[in-house]
């Protein structure tokens, strides 16, 4: 490419970006109601503020009145790329790192595209279709931060496993341990999952091609074992926060949420058939459309179709892209096929994930290498040309009846085929589109068909000047490559500018409620319209958003909404329930702007507490059950699950002895530390309205206790009021350290040393080998 050709893609690329660049104020990309504000803005400086101290946070007490943060693998706090927090603001850090992994995006997909054997110009027109398309940019928008991250490495993994397998050298296999390890601490483990699923077909593809089986299943356990070896205290951590979390225990109606509804198939031609992201009429069709769009450009779309029934030679990697293609879009369909209720069933960990309309991202990845192909094909051949022309007229003539269609069915919003699609997608609950009445439903049937229809009608008159332009051309093929692939690049440009949003982070900043809660501290907790201002804050809230909320207080979280326990999700809509008072909620927030309302709960339970009286109940319908009684007080009784008979039998024996002298004082030693000095005159639960998990170990806090022959005192932690911590309490005075610990993660983060010191060791053997040889890594 000359250096003119270089200079159009650089602009292509900044105008998709021009009006963010030419913003003022603290902006950030995303729509304001989206991820950044709802979790990443605060998520990442309450992370790296730690980190910056020097502590590794592996509990969140903000949130959730408390919940999993290092494990909960969005943090990412030891993904390199993200250390760019130490040295800029968080909204400049969060900017810089969607741009970075775009451009990655794109960086990656180019050198697998080289690959495959497509000339520099086809990479490159496949580099902007993939990083500009509905299933990676419409991100942006959502403010999938981790998602983006996690993204960018998967061209990579393919590439490296390509080139292990044809070149057989042990630095193609470290790329592809490197490449797997970003993505894994990259912070969005669902894509690592769905990766590892896609590449394993695609290597047996290949294997029953002819390829020795034995070396595609080395190299693949090879990429794995190493990711999973250098990413061993991440991945510990997560495990145990998996566990404890409400996804841990996910059924199958988690699993098929977000499946990819089979008319959104239509978005590879019509991305905006079903309303726009960002339009003047919005999106209505099933789920939400970052999640179901899967447009690459119509022009990518053709030329993807024409790479795939034109590459006339054996080749067992088009084979294995065609079907791995295929595998992703029917997994991505989710539900609608009866494939996924099987893999759910009997796949480990299959079912754990929410989303499967983002296997369509593989489906669109392979479309865009053969976009890449068909595009090469095209510059090699005038007659192919003309013959794909006649091709696209007759698609064009299909798309424009298909609009003309819909908008003469549209006119008839009462009995037409068009009024009663859209009934039968409103209609569900994937829909989150809402209708008040009759007349409104009338108003707006016709209205989408308009709107469907110019949509289609644009996207037709785009596949007759694509047909216009390849009859017309006649010139020699460096010239009518350059050509196409400027119409192919700014057709996709066209397509992701008007997505792009973003919002000022100074026009946040609610000084009023930021008063309101410094003023009151940590002694109860609030809850506040954006929870996940707490961490900034530096107080405490009951409510959050984040999927490794832990399982039992999300349960009981939802039974305080009226809502359906095994129904959990990441956070909730709140109504103020008297049974916030269990998690010490003092304080709701009914609005922030433009007037602070703040509605204060009596009777609230204190973050600590001691109590003499206990119930034991063995599960947990009796327990939210005892929770609607009228008589239930729970600041004079606890329930529990188990027997303590150890308390019992001293409780049975002990005389009346005067309680007034008994206390409770808790300090907060770290984000994963708390220190209780707690004194009881007879046996008693001390109650703390932290949420409960497995992983929290009391001991005693003297650190002089070194004595061998009286070692630490263990206390037990146990489920108390269904959600919280109790901690079973003999006569006396305790100090006590409550931390929060994660199996073998002391044992894992060895592992760990020994595994990146034997991976830098072995890539600087690798290297030094190269530059004996002088032989350059990517040659």
């Amino acid at each position: 490419m000359d250096k003119k050709f270089k200079f159009f893609l650089i602009l292509c690329f900044l105008s998709v970006f021009a009006k963010f660049f030419l913003s003022s104020g603290e902006t950030i990309l995303s729509a304001r109601d989206n991820d950044i504000r709802k979790q990443f803005l605060d998520w990442r400086d309450f992370g790296f503020s730690e980190l910056a101290k020097g502590h590794l946070p592996l509990w969140n007490p903000h949130i959730f009145c408390g919940a999993p943060y290092f494990g909960g693998f969005q943090s990412a706090l030891l993904y390199p790329p993200n250390w760019v927090h130490f040295f800029l603001p968080v909204h400049k850090a969060i900017n810089f790192i969607i741009l970075f992994h775009i451009l990655l995006i794109g960086f990656f997909t180019y050198f697998w595209n080289r690959s495959l054997g497509c000339s520099d110009l086809g990479s490159t027109v496949a580099a902007f279709l993939f990083m500009f398309s509905g299933s990676v940019f419409c991100r942006i928008f959502a403010g999938h931060l981790s998602n983006i991250c996690t993204m960018s490495w998967m061209p990579l993994v393919f590439l490296a496993f390509e080139w292990a397998l044809q070149k057989r050298e042990r630095s193609y296999c470290l790329l592809g341990i490197f490449a797997i390890s970003m993505q894994i601490l990259s912070g969005h483990m669902q894509y690592v999952y769905y990766n590892a699923l896609i590449l394993g077909f695609y290597a047996l593809i290949r294997a029953f091609s002819g390829r020795n089986i034995f070396n595609i299943l080395k190299v693949y356990f090879i990429f794995y074992f190493g990711a999973v070896l250098i990413c061993s205290f991440q991945l510990v951590a997560g495990f145990n926060a998996l566990l404890e979390s409400a996804r841990g225990g996910s059924k199958f109606q988690l699993a098929f949420t977000f499946s990819l509804p089979p008319e959104n198939l239509l978005t590879f031609i019509f991305p905006w058939i079903f309303g726009h992201i960002n339009g003047a009429l919005l999106y209505w069709g099933s789920w939400l459309p970052w999640e179901v769009n899967l447009h690459f450009g119509v022009s990518g779309f053709c030329l993807a179709l024409f790479g795939i029934f034109c590459w006339k030679k054996p080749d067992e990697r088009k084979v294995a892209m065609i079907l791995s293609g295929l595998f992703a879009l029917l997994l991505a369909l989710g539900d609608n096929t009866p494939i996924y209720e099987f893999l759910s069933n009997w796949l480990p960990g299959f079912s754990s994930f929410r989303g499967c309309s983002k296997f369509g991202f593989f489906a669109v990845f392979f479309l865009c290498s053969f976009a890449s192909i068909g595009m090469d094909f095209l510059s090699e051949d005038s007659i192919k040309r003309h013959k794909f022309a006649a091709i696209l007229f007759l698609l064009g003539i299909i798309c424009f009846s298909f609009g003309l269609f819909i908008y003469i069915s549209s006119r008839d919003p009462e009995t037409g085929i068009w009024p009663t699609f859209v009934n039968s997608i409103l209609s569900r609950k994937a829909s989150l589109y809402f209708l008040v009445s009759k007349v409104q439903l009338l108003a707006f049937i016709s209205l989408s068909g308009m709107y469907a229809s110019l949509e289609v009608f644009f996207r037709a008159l785009i596949i007759f000047s694509g047909a216009l332009f390849l009859l017309k051309s006649n010139s020699e093929n460096e010239s009518f490559s350059k050509r196409l692939a400027l119409l192919v690049i700014l057709e996709i440009c066209i397509f992701a500018g008007p997505t792009l949003e973003f919002f000022d982070i100074s026009l946040e900043k609610n000084i009023e409620l930021k008063n309101f809660v410094s003023e009151k501290g940590n002694e109860y907790r609030f809850a506040l319209p954006n929870p996940v201002k707490a961490m900034t804050w530096n107080v405490l809230d009951v409510n959050g958003d984040d999927p490794f909320s832990p399982k039992r207080y999300s349960e009981f979280l939802a039974f305080s909404q009226d809502l359906d326990p095994d129904s959990r999700t990441t956070g909730y809509y709140f109504l103020c329930s008297p049974l916030l008072r269990l998690a010490s909620c003092k304080y709701f927030v009914q609005s922030a702007s433009p007037t602070l309302h703040i509605r204060e709960i009596s009777n609230v339970l204190p973050r600590a507490l001691i109590l003499h009286n206990w119930k034991t109940m063995k599960n947990r319908e009796e327990i939210f059950a005892e929770f609607s009684k009228r008589d239930f007080n729970p600041l004079k009784s606890v329930l529990i699950e188990e027997d303590l008979p150890e308390l019992d039998s001293i409780a049975s024996n002990s005389v009346a002895v005067a309680e007034t002298t008994e206390k409770v004082e808790i300090k907060n030693i770290s984000t994963d530390e708390i220190f209780l000095n707690v004194k009881v005159e007879k046996p008693a639960i001390l109650l703390i309205t932290d949420s409960y998990t497995p992983n929290w170990v009391a001991e005693t806090a003297n650190p002089d206790y070194t004595d061998p022959g009286n070692p630490k005192m263990k206390y037990r932690v146990i489920p108390a009021n269904y959600a919280f911590r109790g901690i079973p309490l003999i006569p006396g005075e305790h100090k006590i350290k409550l931390s929060y610990q994660p199996a073998y993660l002391k044992i894992a983060m060895i592992f760990n040393i020994f595994a990146v010191f034997a991976f830098l060791t072995a890539v600087l053997s690798e290297f030094l080998k190269l530059a004996k040889r002088k032989d350059p890594f990517l040659s």
